[in-house]
């Protein structure tokens, strides 16, 4: 790898989610419209018409379908358009062995059945309607490809999938805890933050045959007990919020542009706090699509057919056409829009941090480094629009000679081990 590069971004994602999954077998009903007022539907084992177990199950499923599917689709385009990127890529334990769970992986295919069948109402209750009509064929298209890609491309295996790009050198996983533990309130109970990461590192060792150099630390929540049980177990480097890296003891003189070394040896990196935020306030403009709003929780019941519970409570269909801040009534959503507006995001973001970097490079002889981690979520389950400003970003930067896009194991590497001060955040 080219080290003329100036300036340095880090992305790090951290892919979690709560232990969702039911232990009751599929079941299916008869459709709403054959229901006459006031009766109840009959459930039978199996079949291809599945209730949604609960709400919780369905973030799962809304986060595979509007997150995670749509990276790997992203990583694909970037790879056939040979275009280099890197990035961190935290794994949970608990949402890797969901995604390699057969029973998910069937409630999964039966969701999305369930969205065609609904999409295939929607484009014709809406067919008299050109703009939404456009709109729900565009939901109805995803979800057939979508469909493809989890049984035909990936064959339901979407961690084999990340470990493809693990092993090509795209991603670095860092490992994290068993379940999404505050280490700092285990601490003063070391065999529990041991146990947390004994029980995590065996999930990385059996199902991914490796042992990572980075740990998450969950909510990126530090203190300093964690150092020494972190470098025990040969992890080299840890990622801590802005203020508790600024201010350590003693703060380190190039703030969050350069890491810190622990007493103990441990390197810390500190998130970039202004990246995180530039991000964070362009969700929240724009003319992105409303991901709040479904239409599941506005058609009438009758409607719904599979996306109700049994007590009648409304899902997500993954059918929405609203722009965010549109107004009371609402205003329809402009893929094409959106588009441009997530790749012009993309340069501002690049030209805010080349601007920040470019002033910290003037007080510091190192390559200053910006860290951006966030919830993988934030793109595409929470930002429609995220994959697509994540991919405009990744062609920007290889076309940009003063900056390289690296994960934080490359770049500690080609760094002087001299240069780090010793600090603990």
């Amino acid at each position: 790898m080219a080290m003329d590069a100036r300036y340095a971004i880090s992305i790090v994602l951290n892919a979690r989610l709560p232990f969702v999954r039911k232990f009751t077998a599929p079941v299916r009903r008869l459709p709403m419209q054959e229901l006459m007022p006031g009766d109840k539907a009959e459930h039978t084992p199996g079949g291809p018409d599945q209730f949604l177990e609960s709400a919780e199950e369905s973030w799962f499923f809304e986060a595979l379908s509007e997150t995670y599917l749509p990276l790997l689709d992203m990583f694909r385009r970037l790879e056939d358009s040979h275009v280099p990127f890197r990035l961190g890529f935290s794994l949970s334990p608990v949402f890797a062995q969901m995604l390699s769970d057969e029973l998910l992986h069937k409630k999964y295919i039966a969701y999305l059945d369930n969205q065609i069948e609904f999409g295939k109402q929607e484009l014709e209750r809406v067919k008299s309607n050109p703009e939404m009509h456009l709109l729900a064929k565009r939901c109805f298209d995803q979800v057939v490809e979508q469909r493809a890609s989890f049984a035909s491309r990936y064959e339901g295996n979407i961690v084999r999938a990340f470990d493809y790009y693990q092993h090509k050198g795209n991603i670095e996983f860092l490992a994290t805890t068993a379940i999404p533990a505050f280490l700092p309130f285990l601490c003063p109970y070391p065999e529990s933050v041991q146990a947390q990461i004994e029980v995590a590192l065996a999930y990385y060792r059996y199902s991914l045959g490796i042992t990572p150099q980075g740990f998450w630390l969950p909510e990126l929540g530090w203190v300093r007990e964690l150092g020494p049980i972190l470098r025990s177990y040969g992890f080299t480097y840890t990622i801590t919020d802005s203020h508790g890296f600024v201010f350590g003891s003693p703060p380190p003189s190039r703030g969050t542009f350069y890491p810190a070394k622990t007493p103990k040896g441990l390197f810390i990196l500190g998130r970039d706090f202004h990246a995180t935020a530039d991000i964070a306030a362009m969700q929240k403009k724009g003319p992105y699509r409303d991901n709040s709003r479904d239409i599941g929780y506005e058609l009438p019941l009758a409607a719904l057919g599979s996306f109700l519970s049994r007590d009648g409570a409304r899902f997500s269909t993954g059918f929405k056409y609203w722009k965010a801040h549109g107004g009371n009534q609402g205003e329809l959503y402009n893929p094409d829009a959106a588009q441009e507006a997530a790749a012009e995001d993309a340069r501002v973001f690049l030209e805010n941090c080349c601007s920040r970097l470019s002033s910290a490079a003037r007080h510091m002889q190192e390559q200053p480094l910006s860290l951006c981690a966030l919830n993988a979520d934030s793109f595409g389950r929470q930002w429609h629009e995220g994959p697509n400003f994540l991919e405009a970003l990744f062609r920007r930067a290889a076309d940009r000679r003063e900056l390289k896009l690296m994960v934080p194991s490359d770049y500690l590497c080609h760094q002087q081990a001299s240069s780090f001060e010793i600090s603990a955040p």
